[in-house]
């Protein structure tokens, strides 16, 4: 992972180490999990583990136990509720910095989380955003 502090690990991330498609980014992904798990910096939050769930079992084709032993394993990682209060930081930051909803209580958890980085494909690489630097692991 090779940064400092915690790091909000997304979906995306758990979704490529399960996709047989593309080789190169489920070995990169299982390698960022992995030393997050190890270095105890990675955070994910329990919509996380929603996404993933919904999104291996109709879009990877997952059996639904399997990917239930995969969401158990995830909690290796620091796993954080999304409370009220998450959600409307979200909408503020939704607002204010031009993101998607999804994408902005991504954003609001990390910060609630006392995050440095976001680990994501879906986010602009190198951008801060509520004074966390987002990277892509695979940019």
């Amino acid at each position: 992972m090779s940064v400092g502090g915690r790091a909000f690990l997304d979906s995306n991330l758990f979704l490529y180490a399960h996709d047989p498609r593309d080789v190169a980014k489920a070995r990169r992904s299982r390698q960022v999990i992995e030393e997050a798990r190890r270095e105890r910096r990675g955070v994910i939050s329990t919509q996380v583990m929603q996404e993933f769930y919904s999104v291996a079992t109709r879009k990877l084709g997952m059996d639904p136990l399997a990917a239930k032993d995969s969401l158990r394993a995830m909690q290796a990682l620091d796993v954080v509720n999304v409370h009220p209060a998450t959600v409307f930081d979200a909408i503020d930051c939704a607002v204010t910095d031009g993101l998607a909803f999804w994408d902005a209580l991504i954003v609001a958890t990390a910060a609630a989380a006392g995050c440095s980085w976001i680990l994501s494909e879906d986010l602009q690489h190198g951008r801060q955003i509520r004074g966390m630097s987002i990277r892509n692991p695979f940019a």
